[in-house]
């Protein structure tokens, strides 16, 4: 049966469910091994107008400015952990276009499987929230978007896609994968294994068809973005680092004059 904690968790990291009252924004960190603090400014700077939160119950680990390999981001040494950097887009993106973003994993989480609610881990993801025409949904789901609402001020996204860094070679590049509790949350893979380990990926994405791909339908406004690192169910260690992201609109096809 299904708790508001496990309703939260799938739905804090779409970036939709406001933090609860009380909790504290988190500090920056120390200089991790292996890595140079640039300006004070660089997480203001790569990431303007995203906020930072601990989440209810889940143990935290800082987004920390660093240079690797000589570019910046924001790293996360996760420890049975979950962090979340989001931020909401008013107005809602109609025309979302094209995602550019990358990110830097040192290591993978041996036994994470996203496809498992007792596993569903990664050091590395990138979450969409999007709204639609919610009278097509569950009555399921519309009983959960009302108790969330009714709770934290937001309802549940009309869905959510993540991109996201897989482990084992059962999810290769391109697979889509209906998260384990509701089939509003779907991830695509776009970065599996350990062949680019250690090393920055840098992906550009058109969201309309990767919406279309996951969900099999036209994409509705983009609301919100989240990136994430999650290692809270396995219990394991990683580290990750996040690159910019960036909105694009679509190119205009080049139309042939007569």
């Amino acid at each position: 049966m299904w708790t508001v904690w496990s309703i939260f968790k799938r739905l804090l990291l779409s970036g939709c469910v406001v933090a609860l009252a009380g909790c504290q924004s988190p500090q920056m960190g120390q200089n991790p091994v292996g890595a140079s603090l640039p300006d004070v400014d660089t997480a203001s700077s790569l990431f303007p107008g995203w906020d930072e939160k601990p989440l209810p119950g889940k143990r935290w680990q800082p987004f920390v400015p660093v240079v690797v390999d000589g570019e910046p981001g924001l790293q996360v040494q996760s420890h049975a952990s979950l962090s979340l950097l989001r931020t909401h887009l008013k107005p809602h993106r109609h025309q979302p276009g094209e995602l550019h973003f990358s990110w830097w994993v040192e290591n993978l989480l041996p036994e994470a499987d996203v496809t498992d609610s007792q596993a569903s881990d990664s050091p590395a993801q990138l979450a969409l929230a999007f709204d639609g025409d919610r009278s097509l949904l569950s009555g399921r789901f519309a009983v959960m978007s009302e108790l969330t609402q009714l709770v934290t001020g937001s309802p549940l996204p009309y869905a959510t896609l993540i991109y996201v860094w897989a482990t084992g070679p059962e999810h290769p590049v391109g697979s889509v994968i209906k998260d384990p509790r509701t089939d509003r949350i779907r991830y695509l893979v776009v970065e599996q294994g350990e062949a680019h380990l250690r090393r920055w990926v840098h992906h550009h994405r058109q969201i309309h068809a990767d919406y279309a791909q996951a969900f099999g339908e036209p994409a509705g406004p983009l609301m919100a973005m989240a990136i994430m690192s999650d290692s809270d169910n396995t219990g394991g260690r990683a580290r990750a680092v996040f690159g910019r992201v960036t909105l694009r609109p679509e190119p205009t096809p080049l139309v042939a004059k007569p």
